[in-house]
């Protein structure tokens, strides 16, 4: 079986966001805060 992991790496939440949901919506089984993220938002 796939596993499809997106790996949001964007510098912006709020788009961050409007992709997770997206991709939740898709199917994604995965969703990865990628370091661009992290850098510019925090954990």
């Amino acid at each position: 079986m796939a596993i499809l992991q997106v790996a949001l790496d964007l510098i912006n939440a709020h788009r961050a966001i409007e992709i997770a949901k997206e991709a939740i919506r898709g199917g994604a089984d995965w969703l990865e805060a990628g370091t661009p993220l992290i850098k510019s938002e925090g954990m």
